[in-house]
């Protein structure tokens, strides 16, 4: 069987084409927003969900806390266990899928970042995520999640982009440099009728063209309080940004805080 887009895509190819989506301002402004909406204690447990290269995990463990990173990428949980090791941090980083976490009450909080959510062919697979959360919490634990805010990725979708008459589907193709230098083209195509959001990138590498897809769900609100709701868990506050600013349709992102009760 073809892997999913998801199983190959993270490893050099994603770290050199989105190099400018976080930075380290980003990242400091993430901190304080988790220090202050998830009101930890001291050597609280965390489980950072979907850790990538520990860009949070780290500093998190900088800070105080007991994390586990947990990814799918092997390429860059090596990455993370090195920048735990070179600053001396005693971190676990466990690899695996999210659809089949076996924790059992063991975190204060677990958050999933940067969004880390929507990766599978159905609703079902995304649920099961939710739950291996709820299962892996604590009484009393928080959750949460961060993904891209879908009014206004649609709007900006059909506001830079067109509508492909056969399809129905809102597309768009636009190019951008990146502070490496390096070009990049984004094709994206969004249905719809089934709110999945794919996208192309490409770009060319020593004369050699380059590029992956990715293919997202987008979900709204709505859709996303009723699957945390199914999960047993309940929602606390919904934020529009790592600035905690009230959520609304325009906000740059979905930032739902649950907890399990």
């Amino acid at each position: 069987m073809s892997k999913q887009w998801w199983e190959t895509l993270f490893d050099d190819k994603y770290l050199v084409t989105y190099v400018d989506r976080v930075n380290e301002e980003t990242t400091r402004t993430q901190l304080e927003f988790l220090k202050n909406s998830l009101h930890l204690p001291n050597e609280a447990t965390i489980l950072d969900l979907a850790c990538g290269y520990g860009r949070l995990s780290v500093p998190l463990a900088q800070e105080g806390y007991r994390v586990i990173g947990f990814d799918f990428s092997e390429y860059l949980l090596n990455i993370a266990k090195n920048k735990a090791k070179e600053a001396g941090l005693d971190v676990s980083f466990v690899k695996g899928d999210m659809r089949d976490l076996h924790f059992r009450n063991e975190f204060d909080a677990i958050i999933n970042i940067f969004t880390s959510f929507g990766y599978f062919g159905n609703v079902k697979d995304d649920l099961a995520v939710l739950r291996g959360v709820q299962r892996g919490l604590k009484g009393g634990g928080y959750f949460l999640m961060d993904l891209a805010n879908s009014p206004r990725k649609m709007s900006w979708l059909y506001e830079n982009g067109d509508i492909d008459r056969e399809t129905g589907e809102l597309v768009s193709e636009h190019s951008e440099t990146l502070s490496n230098g390096l070009t990049v083209n984004r094709m994206e195509r969004l249905d719809v009728g089934t709110l999945r959001w794919q996208m192309k990138t490409s770009w060319l590498e020593k004369g050699e063209e380059r590029s992956y897809r990715t293919n997202v769900r987008m979900y709204f609100l709505a859709e996303l309080r009723q699957l945390i709701k199914e999960s047993d868990l309940s929602v606390e506050q919904v934020y529009g940004d790592f600035d905690a600013s009230p959520y609304q349709a325009d906000s740059r992102r979905i930032l739902i805080l649950s907890r399990k009760l």
